[in-house]
């Protein structure tokens, strides 16, 4: 089994304390699904982007006591933040966006409510799963900041400050492409507007346009509401930041 994957999280790691009492969700998934013995190697991460070695101590009831040791200190994260604004979309393609974007590298996700929307605002249970999946997702890629997972906004979303790269994808041949507006220095941030699944509505992209966003393409094909954010973080992160 790869180290990589004995991970653990607990938001008070590394609070002054040796050691950490995981709780009966993260306990019950290193017994129960590694099969995780006492004495076994075992890294616990705190989701705010610190992790440390450590050591299953042992069970007290059924929760597992990890003893910390050396934190790690080799680069995870983008040096780049990149926020994800995605029109709210049908759950299953959210929870796409979510995982994957979380795998990616997104520092964080925005749903916002657009008027070609077909979803509902999520309930509260529904954003609880949608974090636990970003929280998953770290673990399995690897990385130490769990991105944040916003309550939906309206539109249009907030107009992006000084330093920021804002693009909205709009598939129109009039648009210029997203390779084009990916020179020069890294920004600050870089966000990227994605519609739902029949797009911004022309009034939108004006909107959009008008309060700084840049308007971009993703080339002559259509892509899906899930596959576009996907794909342009994916380029915004090779180009800017970290990936490949």
């Amino acid at each position: 089994m790869s180290s990589r994957s004995r991970r653990a999280y607990d938001p008070g790691a590394g609070k002054a304390a040796a050691s950490v009492l995981l709780s009966d969700e993260e306990s019950h998934h290193l017994g129960r699904v590694l099969r995780l013995r006492e004495g076994d190697a075992v890294s616990v991460f705190d989701g705010l982007g610190r992790e440390w070695d450590g050591t299953l101590d042992g069970w007290e009831g059924k929760r597992a006591r990890v003893s910390l040791a050396a934190e790690l200190t080799d680069p995870v994260e983008s040096p780049l933040t990149v926020r994800l604004f995605q029109g709210l979309c049908r759950p299953e393609r959210m929870e796409l966006v979510i995982q994957k974007g979380t795998e990616i590298g997104v520092a964080s996700i925005h749903p916002i409510v657009t008027a070609r929307s077909e979803a509902s605002d999520p309930s509260p249970a529904k954003m609880e799963r949608w974090r636990r999946m970003a929280l998953e997702a770290c673990k399995q890629s690897g990385r130490r900041m769990i991105p944040t997972i916003q309550e939906p906004s309206g539109f249009p979303p907030d107009a992006p400050a000084a330093g920021t790269c804002a693009i909205a994808l709009h598939p129109d041949d009039a648009t210029r492409p997203l390779g084009e507006l990916l020179v020069g220095a890294p920004p600050a941030e870089a966000w990227l507007g994605i519609g739902p699944e029949g797009g911004f509505d022309p009034d939108e992209v004006e909107t959009l346009a008008k309060a700084g966003w840049l308007v971009a393409s993703m080339g002559p094909r259509i892509l899906r509401t899930e596959t576009a954010g996907l794909v342009a973080a994916s380029l915004v992160l090779q180009h800017w930041g970290d990936l490949g």
